[in-house]
């Protein structure tokens, strides 16, 4: 018997099976957004993706798979799909087509991003609390313990929470690079070290970042 993945850890799962009622679609979508540096609106435009199919598997259970990037794979061809799994929330990141020996997968940002969990050196809520009391309390007491040097005392009530947040969101772009690569890491253990009904994935195979 197969040992169940623990669901409040990042686990990766595999379904071998074959293509079945493939629709695949794409869209321009248009929009506005206020640019800073042009000091106006300007128009802005996004291709959205989507492969939408089923994957009949070799006990003749359908799974349906919604990927948000267009796949080169036809009706009929053989896929091992590989899906992320964490706190009951589940999405494809990978799919290796056996027929045509192509592996797409999702970048490990991509993933990170899903799960915002993953990312650690995040501001805890004693963190972020803290923080948010500096900037009120520091002000008050730096301007009442120095009234009479009103901007030494301004000067530390600001230079003191940005210094403190600065180190925060360094903190947290290190964490969220260690994740990334404790992300990549899995991703492709799971898609080169494992077997799913006899068919593993080459080395060789030719991959594309979706």
């Amino acid at each position: 018997m197969s040992q169940q993945p623990n669901q409040e850890e990042l686990h990766f799962t595999q379904v071998k099976g074959v293509v079945c009622g493939l629709d695949q679609s794409s869209e321009t979508v248009y929009g506005k957004r206020y640019s800073v540096l042009a000091r106006d609106t300007v128009a802005t435009s996004e291709l959205r993706e989507e492969c939408r199919f089923w994957l009949r598997d070799a006990l003749g259970q359908e799974h349906q798979v919604v990927f948000d990037a267009q796949l080169p794979i036809r009706d009929g061809h053989e896929i091992v799909l590989t899906s992320a799994g964490m706190n009951g929330a589940k999405i494809p990141v990978a799919i290796y087509n056996v027929t045509t020996r192509q592996l797409i997968r999702k970048s490990a940002d991509h993933i990170t991003k899903q799960f915002p969990a993953l990312v650690a050196g995040q501001y805890s809520g004693c963190a972020g609390f803290f923080l948010a009391l500096s900037a009120v309390v520091l002000p008050i007491f730096s301007i009442g313990a120095f009234p009479s040097h009103r901007s030494e005392a301004a000067l530390i009530s600001f230079a003191v929470p940005t210094a403190l947040i600065v180190a925060g969101e360094v903190r947290g772009a290190r964490g969220r690079r260690r994740s990334r690569d404790h992300v990549e890491n899995r991703l492709v253990a799971a898609l080169f070290s494992s077997t799913v009904l006899g068919a593993s994935i080459p080395s060789d195979a030719t991959v594309l970042i979706a």
